[in-house]
């Protein structure tokens, strides 16, 4: 399947990517991501938007009650069909994170901003998951692994609609291009 987005721009080494990342994923990491509650993601969302709530720079994109009434509900799907990609049509999923690039490029969002944002995540999953006393060592260390690089294939597709068109050159002779 060839996935078309901004200006035939293929992301086919995305999706082949995150399908090898999925294959190669512990089942067991996949299920612990899988098992967290729906406390837990909200618990993650919630930190996320107090985060960046409290940003000088995001604060200028976000406002209480967008987040509220629509953003946290949009963040709360966005991470668990990110975290539970194992289980997703990564086709429609990589689609979809472009849409949500497009979105923000938009809105001028920066995309310094969700990268940071990206970050701020990762690092909250970080402690949720080392407290399940549960799971080994190396079954969280996998799904650590397995959700920080999700989250980046996520975030590289939706970078995508950030970059402008690449013009390729009518011609090149004797190593000048017209």
């Amino acid at each position: 399947m060839t996935i078309s987005v901004k200006n035939d721009y293929h992301i086919e080494p995305l999706l082949s990517e995150w399908r090898t990342l999925v294959e190669i994923t512990q089942p067991e990491a996949h299920a612990l991501l899988l098992s967290l509650s729906d406390d837990e993601v909200r618990y993650l969302v919630d930190r996320f938007y107090d985060y960046m709530l409290n940003d000088e720079q995001a604060h200028r994109y976000l406002n209480t009650r967008q987040v509220t009434e629509q953003l946290s509900i949009s963040m709360f799907h966005w991470l668990r069909s990110v975290l539970g990609s194992s289980q997703q049509d990564l086709a429609a999923l990589l689609a979809q994170q472009h849409h949500v690039g497009v979105v923000h490029a938009r809105i001028g969002l920066p995309i310094d901003l969700v990268a940071r944002g990206a970050r701020k995540l990762k690092n909250d999953l970080y402690p949720l998951l080392t407290h399940k006393g549960e799971q080994s060592p190396f079954v969280i260390n996998s799904a650590l692994c397995f959700s920080g690089l999700a989250m980046d294939t996520a975030l590289e597709a939706m970078t995508i609609a950030y970059s402008p068109p690449i013009k390729m050159p009518c011609a090149i002779r004797n190593g000048i291009v017209y």
